[in-house]
């Protein structure tokens, strides 16, 4: 049976396995079979190929303000992130989950799973505008689950209307997103 035929989850599977002497014995046991993070990639004619096209994805994101990967913004405004999902061919990759970790004061916190590439490999996101000083990860996991196999990080500084540096928003109420 081919085992790319089974649909993602958890299994109960049957290996032959041989040593190098030519022992040869039966072992049973779960395995978790992982899928493919993306409804697409433009191209990639067979599942293997968009499995390898997939696992050479990398993420490209930036400000919109200023389509760089750093900026300063005034508390209040509202920070739009732009960027793709593309394969080493520069094919987009669509459909697939990207989490995004907001990184403040040293502390690492998943904050959405949901973000998706869309057409043309293209990423969105918004930041609402009571936010405050943080660094933003965005990791791609080719194979869910699996590692993360790429990811890059952006880095926001807020100020006040007097210039002093936002760390943690006036207003916030429960944990900082």
């Amino acid at each position: 049976m081919d085992v790319g035929a089974l649909p993602a989850g958890e299994h109960v599977v049957e290996v032959q396995v041989e040593d190098a002497a030519g022992n040869a014995t039966t072992v049973f046991g779960p395995a978790t079979l992982p899928r493919l993070n993306a409804e697409s990639v433009s191209g990639a004619g067979s599942q293997a190929a968009a499995v390898q096209a997939a696992l050479g994805a990398r993420v490209h994101v930036y400000f919109q303000a200023n389509k760089k990967r750093s900026l300063t913004s005034r508390y209040g405004r509202r920070v739009v992130v732009r960027g793709n999902l593309r394969d080493a061919k520069k094919r987009p990759v669509v459909g697939a989950r990207l989490d995004v970790y907001h990184v403040i004061n040293g502390k690492r916190q998943l904050v959405k799973t949901g973000l998706k590439s869309r057409k043309g490999g293209r990423i969105t996101l918004i930041l609402p505008m009571n936010i405050g000083t943080r660094k933003i990860q965005f990791a791609y996991r080719a194979l869910r689950p699996g590692p993360v196999t790429h990811s890059q990080t952006l880095s926001l500084t807020v100020r006040d209307g007097n210039g002093r540096l936002v760390t943690k928003p006036k207003d916030a109420k429960g944990p900082q997103y």
